[in-house]
């Protein structure tokens, strides 16, 4: 059995298996099974295989507030971590390796940030070879705060560097970037601040509003909508159309609860609906979505299966 030991500062030692904590390795990096042990300074951590990986835990990170942090690599040994040292091991060592990784594709750090990232390796120094405790604990604590801000700092910095870039290059980004509209933003500051910042957007045709009584079809908001985005000259995408998430399928759905047929031919005819309404000026649809929730009007995974794929099947022939 391989065995991990923590020491925890004095202030945070835990009563009990800390919520959050966990030991992640292997290629997937992916949390694997530990056993927990407390121990008078802080906690065991025991596992049948030697391998190394790295502890994830909830930490409150000066200036950043409670945060997931993670150590670097640590191996199975005798001796205890320091586990605020090596959180702040794992945090420089990240500001480090992205700051390296970044610079190999033109990334250009200011001599400022360069000189801060010095100073974090020697005060990263400074609680290694600290003999008092304490006092090792509160370096790791000021040098974890110090190296989330400068991971702030560059992304930041990668941000403008990259939004620069294309600036110079084109004016407007040819890829499609909007958000999703149930409604046209208000006139004025709030339409003007949407047409600025996309050139698309994906409009939510509700069923549940549209249809809210069964045969009746109140379309005026929706093609308001489309309208609206049109006239914007945005990239106009719509759907979901069928959206079985809570609040979006007509009330009186819920009468047909488990009757997946007749619920297929009720979704079918909306879908077709919306898809000749409005086909001629749309040219992106999401049929459906919301397909994972248990409980939408009583259908079982394969009911929901076979719903999705009548609907994609109706939508590819209209």
């Amino acid at each position: 059995m391989a065995t991990l030991s923590l020491l925890y500062p004095d202030r945070l030692r835990p009563s009990g298996p800390p919520p959050g904590l966990h030991f992640a390795g292997g290629y997937d990096l992916a949390p694997l099974p530990v056993d927990i042990a407390l121990t008078p300074g802080g906690l065991t951590l025991s596992r049948p295989d030697q391998d190394s990986g790295f502890v994830t835990t909830p930490w409150d990170v000066p200036g950043a507030g409670p945060t997931v942090v993670n150590t670097a690599t640590l191996r199975q040994r005798p001796d205890p971590y320091r586990l605020a040292v090596e959180l702040a091991r794992g945090k420089l060592n990240s500001v480090r390796n992205q700051t390296a990784e970044w610079g190999d594709i033109g990334l250009d750090v200011s001599p400022l940030f360069r000189e801060k990232l010095r100073a974090a390796g020697r005060l990263f120094g400074h609680a290694v070879v600290a003999d008092d405790p304490t006092r090792a604990d509160s370096l790791a604590a000021e040098l974890l705060g110090e190296a989330h801000g400068l991971a702030n700092e560059l992304v930041e910095t990668y941000t403008q560097q990259v939004f620069r870039t294309r600036h110079q290059t084109e004016t407007r980004i040819r890829t499609a970037f909007g958000a999703r509209l149930e409604g046209a933003p208000p006139a004025g500051d709030d339409d003007e601040a949407y047409r600025r910042a996309f050139n698309a957007v994906r409009l939510v045709p509700v069923w549940g509003q549209i249809e809210a009584a069964q045969g009746e079809f109140d379309w005026s908001g929706f093609d308001t909508l489309v309208g609206w985005a049109l006239t914007a000259g945005l990239n106009v995408g719509i759907g979901p159309i069928i959206d079985l998430r809570p609040g979006r399928l007509p009330a009186w759905l819920r009468e047909h609860h488990g009757d997946w047929p007749t619920i297929a031919a009720y979704a079918c005819e909306f879908a077709e609906l919306v898809m000749v309404r409005y086909g001629e000026r749309v040219g992106v649809w999401e049929v459906v979505a919301g397909f994972n929730h248990a409980e939408a009007v009583g259908l079982i995974e394969d009911d929901r299966l076979r719903l999705a794929a009548r609907l994609l099947d109706a939508a590819r022939q209209i």
